[in-house]
């Protein structure tokens, strides 16, 4: 009998462990960064990133590169811009690839509070969620004519998996530290120069 308790007690903590390792393992693969983050931007259809693209970076005027860490490993440079905003000009790093466009603001744990990121592309319905991100942002839809059409406040990680979505194709996605929208004095219907 007492080896029958004894085994049965056996059996209760590998199922316990074996259900514990399970539910760490899903959070571990869901967290980790060894798959590809996409921060908080994904988009529903991404188009590749055409020759136009090409010609709005270059109405932009810059060129210089910043690297981006991500942990302990170098990535792909960004190029940079500055948007002059009503308050204050923000420094901004280009997202024009699709690699830079899906790991976003993701996997860092701060951004400058005069710093953003500017995601570049065909104009269409923007989606973005907060996979990987650290710190809550603003999100400002951009039209064509640089004109602010929507602002997404304060949008938090702990918002993952939901999706913020730009409602009107666009063609500039500013992501900010949430907050900085309204200390750069930007409002929907404001334009921004760059």
């Amino acid at each position: 009998m007492k080896n029958d308790s004894s085994s049965f007690f056996v059996m209760i903590i590998y199922a316990f462990i074996s259900i514990f390792g399970v539910i760490f393992l899903v959070w571990y693969m869901i967290s980790s960064k060894s798959f590809p983050s996409i921060g908080e931007f994904m988009a529903s259809s991404t188009p590749a990133i055409a020759s136009s693209t090409m010609d709005i970076l270059n109405a932009l005027g810059s060129t210089t590169p910043i690297t981006e860490t991500s942990g302990n490993q170098m990535t792909d440079a960004y190029s940079t811009t500055t948007i002059h905003a009503p308050k204050a000009d923000i420094y901004t790093e280009i997202a024009d690839t699709e690699r830079k466009m899906q790991l976003g603001l993701g996997e860092r744990n701060s951004l400058a509070q005069s710093a953003g990121m500017i995601f570049i592309s065909e104009p269409r319905i923007q989606e973005f969620w907060m996979k990987g991100m650290y710190f809550p942002i603003d999100i400002i839809w951009i039209d064509q004519g640089k004109r602010v059409t929507g602002i997404v406040r304060r949008f938090s990680p702990d918002t993952f998996p939901n999706t913020v979505s730009s409602g009107i194709p666009v063609p500039y996605v500013l992501e900010l530290n949430a907050g900085a929208a309204e200390r750069f004095g930007i409002a929907t219907g404001t334009i921004l120069k760059f």
